[in-house]
């Protein structure tokens, strides 16, 4: 992701400004069509890192999709961090409820449940039982369950995201150290060997 993000600065010229020219009042970040980027000062500095790279992602969305689609370029956002940090699906909920305004925005509550859905979706995909049970409450006309603002909460299918991600981890390093001994162990039986075929040699020799 780090060196997405400096591809990026390459490729799109982001500036940084509190212009109300450039940016609608209450905007973290906007882009133009030719690829310029202008960042909200007031307010993006004010957020978590993983919240300034959503915004980012989604305004490249708009720009890559050639898309005015809040929706379309919070999904966009979404494939680009999903599994990537921990608690990341959970996070990008808490992002949009920080970020969007329900007096301003009409739609909020609709992207909120558009993002919720796909988070659902990436771990029914992965095995999540309680994800897949979940998505198919929505999909029988079912209420969203989520916080507001900066004391985000979401549902025990995408809590379980954050639990599984941590197993993986732990597995992945037990089988990394588990490797690393079997290694060892194997090049110390090599080395005896080793040992005893020159120890013969050398007897052989001094016959």
């Amino acid at each position: 992701m780090r060196v997405s993000l400096f591809l990026l600065k390459i490729l799109m010229e982001i500036v940084y400004t509190n212009d109300d020219n450039y940016l609608v009042s209450g905007t973290p970040a906007a882009v133009t069509e030719d690829g310029i980027m202008y960042i909200n000062t007031d307010l993006y500095f004010q957020l978590t890192p993983f919240q300034r790279e959503f915004i980012k992602w989604h305004e490249v969305g708009h720009y890559r999709l050639h898309t005015h689609s809040e929706f379309e370029a919070d999904e966009y956002a979404f494939h680009k961090m999903a599994g990537k940090y921990y608690q990341s699906l959970k996070k990008m909920i808490g992002t949009l409820e920080t970020i969007l305004d329900e007096e301003t925005d009409p739609n909020v509550p609709e992207r909120i449940e558009a993002l919720y859905k796909l988070c659902l979706k990436y771990d029914a995909d992965r095995g999540n039982r309680a994800a897949a049970k979940e998505l198919k409450r929505l999909a029988q006309g079912g209420m969203v369950m989520r916080g507001d603002g900066e004391k985000a909460r979401t549902t025990a299918a995408i809590e379980a995201n954050s639990k599984g991600i941590v197993d993986a981890m732990n597995a992945s390093a037990a089988a990394n150290v588990a490797n690393t001994k079997a290694n060892t162990e194997a090049n110390n039986s090599n080395d005896i060997m080793m040992y005893l075929f020159l120890g013969v040699v050398l007897i052989m020799l001094l016959k």
